[in-house]
């Protein structure tokens, strides 16, 4: 089981996500209605899969904060932080985004996040 981490957004935001396992990072970016248990089975699963991997609650969701006004940069900050936290820039990082996620995702690779292969579903 994991404990809740928190990552440090560039704005100073608190934002909270789970880590799984040790290995390659794998993020799991939630839709606009999801907190980070809607994935922790899937980052559960990645852990066990040889990889870090990783749920998150974004901005303004479940435990991570919130710094009006709102913009799709501050959330590519976001995970930009939680994919530094968690270990990502020491190895490959994989970013998988459903619904609105995965447009954010498709946001940080264009904003060069360091993601090595991203997935927007």
């Amino acid at each position: 089981m994991s404990q809740v981490h928190e990552a440090t957004s560039t704005d100073g935001t608190t934002i909270a996500y789970e880590a799984y396992g040790s290995g390659p990072v794998a993020v799991v970016v939630g839709g606009a209605f999801c907190d980070r248990g809607a994935f922790r089975d899937v980052a559960q699963a990645l852990g066990e899969l040889g990889f870090t991997g990783v749920t998150y609650d974004r901005r303004g969701r479940g435990a991570s904060g919130d710094t009006e006004p709102y913009a799709v940069a501050r959330e590519v900050d976001d995970l930009t932080a939680v994919i530094s936290t968690a270990g990502g820039n020491d190895s490959p990082t994989y970013v998988f985004g459903v619904s609105s996620g995965g447009a954010l995702v498709i946001e940080a690779i264009a904003a060069g996040a360091p993601i090595t292969k991203g997935s927007a579903l």
